[in-house]
Formats: structure tokens, C-alpha cells, sequence
């Protein structure tokens, strides 16, 4: 049931960034709201539950973005890695912290995007351009990530209590046919 509920969170955040926001100006700057179910499962997940998770949904944008195959599961990955490994030197119940890993996350994504993109067509102001558009990105990600994350995480929190209400609520009763 929780991998349904990551499917479809990530599902409408894909929706909501490719035709909703994609009508507005400010859609160009924004960045990949994906990072934040992967922040979400490197802090409040356990490995065993978020690795499928990672893998499927880097696997799925990499097959209908277009890009060079592997980006998304390299990035990821390296974002995943990155974020467990801060999480062992950082406190994750304090919420002042989410901008900082929401920033670290697109900061990775953008520079293996910027990276791969400079092997493609070894140009310099390419970067330079990348540049300044990466640091609109990391300040629109510090204010709107956290609260993603959040909205993910009450809604994680939701359907636990619903699956213990059902899981309950089946036990007591005796359901004869």
C-alpha cells in the first residue's frame, strides 16, 4: 500500500510540473520535484523500502524525459547517497534543515545534468547559462520543497493510521457470508 501511495504521489508531482506548471512563465526555473519524495525517503524511510522506490521512479523519468539514459538513476542515487549519509550527521526532526537538503538535492541533480550536457556538446557558455538558471532553481526549491516534503510526509502518516484502522477493524469483527 505504501508503494501505491509513492507511485501515485510521484505520478501527480510529474502531472502537475509537465501541463499544469508548464503554462506558467516561471515553469523554466523550476527544478524537479521528484528530489523531494527521494529527500523524503532517505530521511523518515528505511533503506529496504526506498531503494525500490528510487530505482523505479528514476528508472521511469528516464525512459519519458528524453534525456540521455541514466541521468535520472545516476542523480538520484548520488542524491540518495548524499542525503543518508547527512542524515547520520544531522538531526532530521528538525525541519529547518529541509531547505539545506532540498538545495544539496537539486545542486546534485543540476551538476550531473550540466555535467553530461558538457560531454554532449562541449560548450562553455552552455555552462555559464546552466549556471544561473541552477541558482533560481535552488532558491525556488529552498521555499517550496519543504513544504512538499511535508504534504508527503502527512500523507504517509494518513495512510498509516488508515491501514491500522482497517487492520483493526478486521480482527474485531466476524464476518459471516
Amino acid at each position: 500500500m505504501t508503494y501505491l501511495l509513492y507511485l501515485f504521489f510521484s505520478l501527480i508531482l510529474i502531472i502537475v510540473q509537465t501541463t499544469l506548471l508548464s503554462n506558467f512563465n516561471f515553469y523554466y526555473y523550476s527544478y524537479d520535484y521528484n528530489i523531494t519524495i527521494i529527500i523524503y525517503l532517505s530521511i523518515y524511510r528505511k533503506v529496504s523500502e526506498s531503494i525500490p522506490v528510487v530505482i523505479f521512479l528514476a528508472l521511469m523519468l528516464d525512459g519519458i524525459s528524453g534525456s540521455p539514459f541514466g541521468l535520472y538513476l545516476t542523480s538520484y542515487f548520488g542524491i540518495y547517497i548524499v542525503s543518508l549519509t547527512l542524515i547520520s550527521f544531522l538531526y532530521t526532526g528538525n525541519y529547518v534543515l529541509l531547505p539545506f537538503f532540498v538545495i544539496i538535492g537539486v545542486l546534485i541533480e543540476n551538476l550531473f545534468t550540466i555535467f553530461i550536457m558538457f560531454l554532449l556538446k562541449n560548450n562553455l557558455s552552455f555552462i555559464f547559462y546552466s549556471l544561473k538558471l541552477s541558482i533560481v532553481q535552488l532558491l525556488w526549491a529552498a521555499f517550496s520543497g519543504p513544504f512538499i516534503i511535508l504534504i508527503f510526509k502527512r500523507l504517509h502518516e494518513k495512510l498509516n493510521k488508515f491501514i491500522k484502522m482497517m487492520s483493526s477493524n478486521t480482527k474485531d469483527s466476524s464476518f459471516v457470508i
